[in-house]
């Protein structure tokens, strides 16, 4: 039950965010958070890497805005939380 309660205000709240703001944007802000995360993580990306990685970002990201939202607002500053958080996320929407 609190996890339900959890999940439903952070997806409140990640409406209530981005809901001023178009699901482009978002994803914007969003991917520019997880690029950061894998330069961080994996010294010697290529920029035809980061390219790639950026536009696959964005495509998801705009698939899924509401779990890439949610996701991101509970795990903003925290990399490994907020991959996890995707993961869990895109599997459940895939079902």
């Amino acid at each position: 039950m609190k996890k339900l309660l959890t999940l439903s205000f952070a997806f409140l709240l990640s409406f209530s965010l981005f809901s001023g703001i178009s699901a482009q944007e978002s994803c914007d802000s969003i991917c520019n958070f997880y690029k950061s995360c894998v330069t961080a993580q994996f010294k010697g990306v290529s920029e035809q890497q980061l390219k790639a990685f950026d536009e696959g970002c964005k495509k998801g990201c705009l698939k899924h805005n509401t779990a890439a939202s949610t996701c991101y607002i509970k795990n903003k500053n925290k990399c490994s939380n907020f991959h996890s958080c995707l993961t869990k996320a895109y599997k459940g929407n895939s079902k």
